[in-house]
């Protein structure tokens, strides 16, 4: 069933949400399964209904790295929409996962015919690509400690919420999914975050995160934590 309640869907009527249907399917996933690889002709833009997607890609050392979080709600796999491009990156499922999968050509059809859903899904894309591109100048151009820090803030404000002691993230990541996310090895990432809780700026627990010093953290790589 296709939620009714997701933008840009909500813009659709009945009609042309049932003609979208018809050219979609669902796709259960299971921990660990890739929706798609790096490289593959991809043919279907995806939803995610539940669960939680990562993103990345592998870097010329053959280290994998993580871009972005697909949450659900969010669209991902668009890269087909805009030529016979395959995508420069993987996407798999961090916990078990729900997806609707739409065919390309139905949703490019339909970003055709009603412009303010074509607008929309624009949108998205827009700001999917630019923190695609924040990522990648933070992996570029910080240190390994400055991209760890980047990614908790990062984490923070998607998954965080505030408890007693600061801010919370509400996601279970290994020190080896960090490292993934940062472009190095665990034991770097194992270093980097005991400095951290030295420093008083986080609390670590079994697989729990809590940023203690949230503005102090976000000044020591130059930017504002909203």
């Amino acid at each position: 069933m296709l939620p009714e309640n997701i933008p840009p869907i909500n813009l659709l009527d009945q009609s042309q949400r049932t003609w979208l249907v018809a050219r979609s399917h669902p796709i259960s996933l299971p921990k660990g399964a890739r929706v798609y690889m790096a490289g593959d002709r991809e043919d279907e833009v995806c939803l995610l209904i539940s669960g939680l997607i990562k993103t990345g890609g592998i870097s010329i050392e053959s280290h994998e790295y993580v871009l972005q979080f697909v949450t659900p709600g969010e669209y991902f796999g668009e890269a087909g929409l805009f030529g016979d491009v395959p995508p420069d990156e993987f996407a798999e499922a961090v916990e078990p996962s729900v997806v609707i999968a739409f065919a390309t050509q139905a949703m490019r059809r339909m970003m055709d015919n009603v412009p303010t859903f074509g607008y929309e899904m624009m949108q998205l894309f827009y700001l999917r690509q630019s923190r695609k591109e924040k990522r990648l100048k933070e992996l570029l151009f910080a240190s390994n400690k400055d991209r760890l820090i980047h990614v908790l803030l990062d984490l923070g404000e998607q998954f965080g919420s505030a408890c007693s002691d600061g801010v919370q993230l509400n996601i279970h990541l290994s020190h080896q999914e960090l490292a993934s996310m940062i472009g190095c090895v665990r034991e770097t990432v194992s270093l980097a975050l005991c400095s951290l809780r030295d420093e008083g700026l986080l609390q670590i627990g079994r697989r729990e995160l809590i940023l203690t010093g949230v503005k102090e953290l976000a000044a020591k790589v130059g930017r504002k934590y909203n």
